[in-house]
């Protein structure tokens, strides 16, 4: 499966065979990390979503390239506050396209929080 930074076994065993030299906890970090990566794109696509949210800086970095295959928008949490708080709310009336979120990290409730305080 291609992720963020380069192809990776989709199996974990495959993808631990091959790196028996590096430690068990950052195989497993590493591998968990990229597969779930792949799995937040596939099903933002799958669903046809506005805004991706993610923190993470490989995914981010290539914002461009996955332009022509991701539908919407790339932003981090801060760019999907900032993109958020431009929305009057309540609106008068249903925007004329349904307004999804992708959320892959959790930290827009950490963020916003962060701006309140």
């Amino acid at each position: 499966m291609v992720t963020g930074e380069k192809n990776i076994d989709y199996g974990y065993y495959q993808y631990r065979e091959r790196r028996k030299n590096d430690p068990e906890e950052e195989v497993q970090r590493k591998w968990h990390n990229q597969k779930n990566d792949t799995l937040g794109l596939f099903e933002h696509v799958k669903w046809g979503g506005d805004i991706f949210v993610t923190s993470d800086k490989g995914i981010l970095n290539k914002r461009d390239k996955l332009a022509s295959i991701v539908p919407g928008k790339i932003f981090t949490p801060q760019e999907t506050l900032e993109e958020l708080s431009k929305m009057e709310l309540p609106l008068l009336q249903k925007p004329p396209w349904h307004f999804r979120l992708e959320v892959q990290h959790c930290e827009i409730c950490r963020i916003r929080q962060q701006m309140v305080s």
